[in-house]
């Protein structure tokens, strides 16, 4: 898994923070859904790796019973 989120976090779209955050939602039935950071100069308007990928997983259809695991890794642990 630590490869998937080195491999990530080139992603994330942090040109304010420099802060990369990437995030991997397992869910029960073996899914992998990716999500990264995302800053806009509009503080309100940035949304976090976690907040992404659980948001994209529900868009996919899961629910909270769904999700197995959460994996996080931050630009510094490389």
């Amino acid at each position: 898994m630590r490869e998937e989120l080195i491999k990530l976090l080139d992603k994330a779209y942090a040109p304010y923070s420099n802060f990369h955050v990437a995030c991997i939602v397992e869910t029960k039935d073996g899914k992998f859904i990716p999500g990264v950071n995302v800053e806009n100069a509009s503080y309100g308007a940035c949304i976090c790796a976690e907040r992404n990928a659980i948001t994209t997983a529900v868009a996919m259809g899961y629910t909270k019973g769904d999700f197995k695991k959460i994996y996080v890794m931050v630009s510094g642990d490389k």
